[in-house]
């Protein structure tokens, strides 16, 4: 009898799915990840329900980073994102991604080119130039803080 307890308590030899557990931990989560959908798509039924769920997730993500162009908020980085959870299912919207980082590696180019860079901080350092010789010019000419001054301050002192 204790020589039947002691081989129940010996290690058994490690079974496939213990195997490929190990061997899935080893790898990088796009490859789990792609393996998760490879087991999604062999039910139908999961398969669309899992792609309709990343079609609305990532439709309100996008939906509030255009929103947030107009208000608050990382407008753009929001987009990028939602742009990502679609096109991590979604052809379209893989495109519109790779579409989108083409164009922002040129802008990025363009921004980083030195003569236009300086071409800019001349025209900047001119427009600040202008607005500050008007204030002074308003002021030497109605006091200060002038009729438009003093109707702010009496206004947001009320």
């Amino acid at each position: 009898m204790a020589a039947d307890l002691d081989a129940c308590d010996a290690p058994r030899p490690e079974r496939g799915g213990q195997q490929r557990a190990d061997e899935s931990e080893r790898r990088g989560p796009a490859a789990r990840y792609r393996e998760f959908r490879r087991s999604l798509r062999l039910n139908p039924l999961f398969d669309l329900s899992w792609r309709i769920g990343v079609l609305s997730v990532g439709g309100v993500v996008l939906a509030a980073g255009l929103a947030m162009l107009a208000l608050p908020g990382p407008g753009w980085a929001t987009i990028l994102l939602g742009l990502v959870i679609l096109g991590s299912e979604f052809t379209w919207a893989r495109r519109s991604l790779e579409w989108t980082k083409v164009r922002a590696v040129a802008a990025r180019d363009r921004a980083l080119n030195p003569e236009v860079r300086r071409r800019n901080q001349l025209i900047a350092m001119g427009v600040a130039a202008v607005v500050v010789v008007a204030v002074v010019v308003y002021w030497r000419s109605h006091g200060f803080p002038g009729p438009v001054g003093q109707w702010i301050l009496d206004h947001v002192t009320q």
